[in-house]
């Protein structure tokens, strides 16, 4: 296991363009190998059926999540439950759920934010809801606030929670490679178009310079531009999305960036970072760096 954890730590260094194929060729190796024992296998999960756990309140998100799931959740059976069903089964290991999770409900996550979480039922979990077992979370908004900008990115969530759980299904090592999955290391696929909203960037850049940095092929964009690709997708087309807390604890809180494929609702990069006195919430320089790969 030692062995195991060590070499993820060594792919998800920054590595020079000659240690790429090397890179590639230890993780080819290591996801056709067979996989270390105590991570899920996710396997029974199509015969399971889905608790997705709303808020109750009439609220917009509870409205959304619950027509996203009916509309794009294939894997397996679901049901929707409360939040009272929630307590009486959470500690169920033969259940899976679907819930919203903050700090507040006994998470241990010092963000600020709120989290769309599959986890799975565990006995320790009756006093505990971080007992229960993490198997993927999302950034949703700030605890105990609504960001309108998130609600037209919910079905892209519940589709990419579905492809995940999928590729753990076809192969356990993903379990353990997790989020390094949506990194740079992984992904060399290329984009047709890209839309960035403005205030997704942490640095000063103009839109002629972001279209003159990936021939053309990305823009600057509104949310209202970004929420209309979402409703109607055109091919291969990056959509941003930045998640950050409101009122940000410097070198606690987290910042999410993401990149979403609008027609097939992939995650194809997921990064984060704590804010700190030279670092806000969207993509940095060096993160921007990253990105213009997609589109070269």
């Amino acid at each position: 296991m030692k062995r195991f954890i060590t070499f993820i730590m060594t792919a998800l260094l920054t590595v020079s363009a000659a240690a790429q194929n090397e890179v590639d060729n230890q993780l080819n190796s290591f996801r056709n190998s067979t996989p270390p024992p105590r991570k899920e296998s996710l396997k029974d999960v199509p015969a399971k059926t889905l608790k997705v756990v709303l808020a109750g309140d009439d609220g917009l998100m509870d409205m959304v999540i619950k027509d996203a799931v009916e509309k794009n959740w294939h894997l397996s059976p679901f049901e929707f439950i409360t939040p009272e069903q929630f307590q009486k089964e959470k500690t169920d290991s033969t259940h899976y759920f679907l819930i919203r999770v903050a700090k507040s409900a006994g998470w241990r996550d010092d963000s600020g934010l709120e989290f769309l979480s599959f986890r799975k039922g565990e006995p320790q979990a009756a006093g505990d809801i971080d007992q229960m077992k993490d198997i993927f979370s999302l950034p949703l908004a700030p605890e105990g606030e609504m960001q309108d900008r998130i609600l037209p990115f919910i079905p892209a969530y519940i589709s990419i929670f579905q492809k995940h759980i999928e590729k753990i299904i076809e192969n356990n090592i993903n379990a353990y490679l997790g989020m390094a999955m949506y990194n740079d290391l992984l992904d060399r696929e290329k984009y047709n178009h890209g839309l960035f909203a403005e205030q997704d960037f942490s640095f000063g850049i103009t839109p002629e310079k972001l279209a003159s940095e990936t021939n053309d092929r990305a823009r600057m964009v509104t949310l209202e531009d970004i929420e209309d690709e979402l409703d109607n997708p055109t091919p291969r087309t990056l959509v941003s999305l930045v998640v950050y807390p409101t009122d940000p604890n410097v070198n606690s809180s987290n910042a999410y960036q993401m990149l979403i494929c609008s027609d097939t609702r992939e995650l194809v990069y997921y990064h984060k970072h704590k804010f700190t006195k030279n670092k806000s919430e969207g993509f940095t320089k060096v993160e921007y760096l990253t990105i213009l790969k997609y589109f070269k």
